[in-house]
């Protein structure tokens, strides 16, 4: 019953949340969508409308044709660059390894993933800068985007200088520390890239380790001489938010980009982040206006409810560890 009651509470108000997201024109992308849109901004619900750029066409053919598609989702058989028409795109026995940049097989071998970078042929896949992307497609400017692109990060963020210092207000990149294709940035290259624009690191969504005997991944056992073993980290998927004390909150436009960041921020669990925002008054008064309910106070009691949710769970796992160690062996 308790956890009913939590789910209950968690719902009531993430529909609040979900209905103000559709009125402030929330617009998602997904840069290299191979597996479909993430659920990062599910909170949400149908108040963002997801796009999915993915510049393999047969791939795009199947995520579009999926009867259980929703409507509010898009995919595009597009490929981001800092301005090229086309490039040539690097097709590997993985295909999510597939990058415009070429294989360090080496670095595959070494971390037992040799076989994920067999080369296995080419193909011209058309692109264009982000910017001219939204533009040419119509496009809203976009809120939030996800990137997953094999090496090519620092080139899309070069061709979307308009959507980050006027859209964007969140990203999750990934980033690598180990340059598995030749010319790769990495981590501090595109945290560099990232910062001017008022982007700051919240936290680590994924984070990989690499062991070099196994393909096997931390807490996992392996067999031979070394079972346990912590592995390298190699690449991971980083979260970056603007900083809300820095953002203009004058024009409607610069209003609604302030909105966008909370309800990004509130999806990520970032709650204190997306409180500076509701807290303002003028952010406060007109999404209240929107939905006519006071959105800081569903926002708190989405915070209320994971922590009742969190209270339980801890519980729940301290009881069945002790149940665990009063056994006889």
């Amino acid at each position: 019953m308790v956890r009913a009651g939590v789910n209950e509470l968690m719902k009531s108000n993430a529909d609040i949340l979900s209905t103000l997201a559709k009125a402030v024109g929330m617009v998602s992308l997904d840069v290299g969508a191979r597996r479909g849109i993430g659920n990062d901004l599910d909170l949400l619900g149908s108040g963002v409308h997801h796009f999915g750029l993915e510049p393999d066409l047969e791939e795009c053919g199947i995520l579009n044709a999926d009867p259980d598609k929703p409507s509010n989702v898009s995919y595009l058989p597009l490929a981001l660059s800092d301005g090229e028409e086309s490039f040539v795109l690097n097709l590997y026995s993985q295909r999510g390894c597939s990058s415009k940049l070429t294989a360090r097989k080496e670095h595959g071998d070494k971390f037992s993933r040799g076989g994920y970078y067999i080369h296995e042929g080419q193909v011209s896949v058309p692109a264009m800068k982000l910017d001219d992307a939204v533009s040419e497609n119509k496009i809203p400017p976009p809120s939030f985007m996800k990137i997953d692109v094999q090496g090519m990060e620092a080139e899309v963020f070069r061709g979307a200088s308009s959507a980050l210092s006027g859209s964007i207000v969140g990203i999750r990149t990934e980033v690598s520390f180990v340059q598995l294709y030749e010319g790769q940035p990495l981590f501090a290259e595109i945290d560099q890239l990232l910062r001017p624009y008022g982007f700051v690191p919240m936290r680590w969504i994924e984070l990989h380790e690499w062991r070099r005997s196994t393909k096997l991944k931390y807490p996992r056992l392996s067999e031979g001489q070394i079972p346990y073993s912590r592995g390298q980290m190699i690449h991971g998927d980083v979260l970056y938010l603007l900083d809300p004390e820095t953002l203009p909150c004058e024009s409607e436009e610069e209003i609604k980009r302030m909105v966008w960041l909370a309800l990004v921020s509130i999806c990520y669990g970032h709650f204190d982040h997306a409180e500076v925002v509701l807290k303002n008054s003028v952010v406060r008064e007109y999404c209240n206006s929107l939905v006519g309910e006071d959105v800081l106070v569903a926002m708190q009691g989405c915070s209320q409810s994971l922590a009742r949710k969190f209270k339980i769970e801890r519980l729940l796992s301290r009881l069945s560890f002790g149940f665990m160690c009063s056994r006889p062996l």
